[in-house]
């Protein structure tokens, strides 16, 4: 209740930006699908909303860019519609994949230390055991950060 209150607050403020960090979580479907509407009206109506989830459907309803994020690094960026429906990068693929309605099939290898990182290497291929490089995108739109070597 606490939760839905403070959105609800938040929201009659009318505030320029809205940065939400996982505001549905712990919420009923009923909850979460209100709390999503109004961010997206919120939205629609001039404000900036950054909506920080892991959870890919509501990003799919609410976002218009999708930022995908491992390991504290951007992997890839896009429209929503083609980042959570055509990924061009693996990881991106790998949590669409992961959805109950795609299989709920796990990411493969094992997630990798991240104490101390090299930040030379990318810590999602190097779980799945294939060397990367970086991409340069012609489309400016849609970007990823690196791509297997050899294709994408």
């Amino acid at each position: 209740m606490a939760q839905r209150v403070l959105v609800a607050m938040t929201l009659a403020l009318r505030p320029e930006v809205i940065v939400a960090d996982e505001p549905t979580s712990a919420l009923d479907a009923d909850s979460s699908a209100l709390v999503l509407a109004a961010l997206r009206a919120h939205a629609d109506s001039g404000a900036a909303v950054m909506l920080i989830t892991h959870d890919l459907v509501a990003a799919r309803d609410v976002a218009d860019t999708v930022a995908v994020m491992y390991a504290g690094r951007l992997l890839e960026t896009g429209p929503a519609d083609r980042v959570l429906v055509d990924p061009w990068h693996s990881y991106s693929r790998a949590l669409l994949d992961a959805l109950p309605e795609n299989g709920l099939n796990p990411a493969p290898g094992v997630p990798p230390s991240l104490v101390d990182p090299d930040p030379t290497v990318c810590a999602w291929h190097s779980r799945i055991g294939t060397r990367c490089a970086p991409v340069v995108s012609e489309d400016s739109t849609h970007v990823i950060a690196c791509a297997p070597v050899g294709g994408r």
